[in-house]
């Protein structure tokens, strides 16, 4: 849908002196464009989040003005009925502003006209139609995320940069929004700075949300049946994957000059000494521009009208605290049931005869299962079943007497699984033979029948003696062939089989931690020294590093030093504003978190004026100099245009890094038979 004519606007001059127009769009009609009266408030923008945490990502905003229709023959009278009989998002609304008496403007805010609370009135003329328009954020939450728009939908390894996946998101389900932007126009401006060291060094063109990536499926929930199958796969909503993605990056996202804005919520507490990096994007995840802002740019004077401030407080405010917080947690898991390799798996003979080129063979099909992590009790579980069959023509009628093994490589590093050590020296690992009996009366050439009572297999390793990526090969190895009835030829004529996991009956390769299956990693971030005891859970997060560095793991990040090659390691190595702790990107996330409420934190409802053309933003923070210039950081507000007054909740940017302790732990978690897995939603 296009973004249309101008149907109808409106002008007005606020009391301080900032004049305002509205530009309605329509995207099916070439009407000409018609002028309305503004009534009342002129318009009421209002910022969502009143009440939240202070860590709550996203501030959907919304615009509610009055149209005042004069006669029947106004080309706004056939407004209800288009906005009835038309798809959302035909008309939309551009906000500007202007502080020359309208000679020159600049671009304020834009939405989508929702006809769903449009209101108008059943009077004589003149009568008023009362409008709501929206940013589009909130209309994200009814609609499933879908990878498919721009990922094909047979290539689930396909990874994605995180500004691709966020610009696709506000351009598809917005609900037109993107139809404001030409391709050189700032669709997002984004102030990221959370660095890992794999990627060049920060600067204001290196994007750290461009430089990392993840996999869109990691936003499916995923239904299980009793053994193990998937059965259905379902969307999250795009307004949770949007969340889960801010909410690992510890940012907030808003609308300000007509575009996107994405920034750390710790932005704010010590200005002067970031670099305050940003990158401007178009509707593709390019970057258009980069620079450094000044501190200016995020902050505004408020005061007294007595000692001459522009920004004035009124009476009214109201002043309260947030909790002061003695530990954040926050927890990373993306891994199915099926472990680290979970799927059938054909075999092929071992060339045993020939132990050097059987070897060499072993290496080369080697492959790569994901990172694992050397720590005490950390090892290789390896459990599996098999199946056999012959492959010949006809139906035999014999006694099938057989000895099968399976051979495995399992190398980490330079270091091999032997059976009872990890060495350097290249090895496999032979596992005791799988003995059987069994009658094959009557089953055909397509028949597979099972060895031995399940499970078959199983071995646990040693601990692992250094972090790095599984490699991992297996065959079968037959020895001991005998026909008693009626031989039929090739004895050796057989296929064999690791049948794939179930819930009843495993088969599968597992990283574990003292036995445990490893599936989730909890961080925290505590101030062991406080007397404070609310603790602020964060929950599950979509995406993070690990917990291996291949699939299951969808969520897991990966980075770039050149956007062409992606790491597959688990990155350890991130740092918030280039100093301070590395660490794993969750663990940045809930020091980060901690930092900023240490404190009873001033939490202030305020209301002030905007003296003499004022500007005032959502990406402004208050420095309030009646409470000895405490930064004060927008939760959400309420503007009316009118009369130059905001009202709304601002709480206190603080930062102290002193005395805390991370800590970051392996845990177990199970998936419920049948049940939605571990996404937490």
């Amino acid at each position: 849908m296009a973004l249309g004519t101008e149907f109808a606007f409106s002008e007005f001059t606020s009391d301080q002196g900032v004049t305002y127009k509205l530009s309605i769009y329509d995207s099916t009609s070439a009407v000409g464009t018609t002028e309305f009266t503004c009534a009342g408030d002129g318009f009421v923008l209002t910022y969502k989040g009143e009440g939240d945490e202070r860590y709550e990502p996203i501030k959907a905003s919304s615009v509610k003005f009055q149209m005042n229709v004069t006669s029947i023959s106004s080309p706004l009278y056939a407004i209800p009925n288009n906005l009835q009989s038309s798809e959302q998002g035909r008309y939309k609304l551009k906000i500007q502003r202007s502080t020359n008496l309208g000679v020159t403007y600049a671009d304020f805010w834009h939405g989508v006209i929702i006809p769903d609370i449009a209101q108008f009135e059943d009077v004589s003329f003149p009568a008023f139609y009362k409008f709501t328009a929206v940013d589009g954020l909130s209309l994200m939450k009814k609609i499933p995320f879908d990878r498919d728009v721009y990922q094909n939908p047979t290539d689930k390894d396909d990874i994605k940069t995180f500004a691709t996946i966020l610009t696709n998101m506000l351009d598809y389900y917005t609900g037109g929004m993107s139809d404001f932007f030409g391709a050189s126009d700032t669709f997002v401006r984004e102030l990221t700075h959370w660095y890992e060291d794999t990627m060049p060094t920060a600067a204001a063109g290196i994007s750290p949300i461009k430089y990392s990536a993840t996999y869109p499926y990691a936003f499916v929930d995923i239904q299980y049946n009793e053994e193990g199958e998937i059965v259905k796969e379902k969307p999250i909503s795009a307004y949770k994957v949007l969340e889960a993605i801010l909410k690992a990056w510890g940012c907030r996202i808003w609308q300000q000059d007509g575009h996107w804005w994405m920034a750390h919520i710790n932005m704010w507490s010590d200005l002067p000494t970031m670099n305050l990096y940003y990158r401007r994007l178009d509707t593709a995840g390019g970057v258009l521009g980069s620079g450094t802002s000044a501190e200016a740019d995020f902050q505004k004077e408020l005061g007294s009208i007595s000692d001459g401030y522009d920004i004035t407080k009124l009476s009214g405010s109201v002043y309260s605290f947030m909790p002061d917080i003695h530990e954040v947690t926050a927890s990373y898991s993306n891994w199915t049931s099926a472990g680290m390799l979970g799927t059938e798996q054909q075999l092929v003979e071992y060339a045993g005869a020939t132990p050097a080129l059987a070897l060499a063979q072993a290496e080369s099909d080697l492959q790569n299962l994901g990172y694992v992590i050397a720590s005490s009790g950390a090892a290789i579980d390896i459990t599996h079943r098999v199946q056999a069959r012959f492959n010949q023509s006809g139906t035999p009628d014999l006694d099938w007497y057989d000895q099968l093994g399976l051979v495995y490589m399992l190398k980490i590093g330079t270091n091999y699984w032997n059976g009872s050590t990890w060495t350097t020296t290249q090895s496999v690992y032979q596992a005791p033979p799988l003995s059987t009996a069994t009658t094959l009366s009557g089953a055909g050439e397509d028949d597979y029948v099972p060895f031995g009572p399940y499970p078959q297999v199983s071995f646990l390793t040693d601990d692992i003696p250094v972090s790095g990526n599984l490699y991992y090969s297996v065959y079968k190895s037959q020895t001991n062939f005998l026909v008693t009835i009626d031989p039929i030829g090739d004895h050796n004529d057989y296929e064999a089989k690791i049948i794939a996991n179930t819930t009843s009956s495993p088969s599968r390769v597992m990283f574990v931690i003292n036995s445990s299956e490893v599936i989730e990693r909890t961080f925290s971030s505590a101030d062991t020294s406080s007397l404070a005891n609310e603790i602020l859970d964060l929950e599950e997060m979509l995406v993070g590093d690990g917990p291996t560095a291949g699939p299951p793991s969808w969520g897991r990040i990966r980075v770039s030093s050149d956007l062409v090659t992606w790491e597959s390691d688990i990155e350890e190595d991130w740092q918030a504003w280039e100093t301070g702790t590395t660490s794993r990107i969750t663990q940045i996330l809930t020091e980060q978190c901690l930092i900023g409420q240490r404190e009873f934190l001033p939490l202030n409802n305020y209301n002030f004026i905007l003296r003499n053309a004022a500007a005032f933003r959502f990406g402004d923070a208050l420095d309030d100099n009646t409470q000895g210039g405490n930064r004060m950081v927008p939760n959400g507000w309420v503007l009316n245009a009118n009369q130059d007054e905001v009202s709304g909740e601002f709480f206190k940017a603080s930062q102290d890094i002193s005395g805390i302790t991370n800590t970051n732990v392996n845990t177990d978690q199970q998936a419920d038979e049948g049940g939605w897995w571990n996404l937490g939603l």
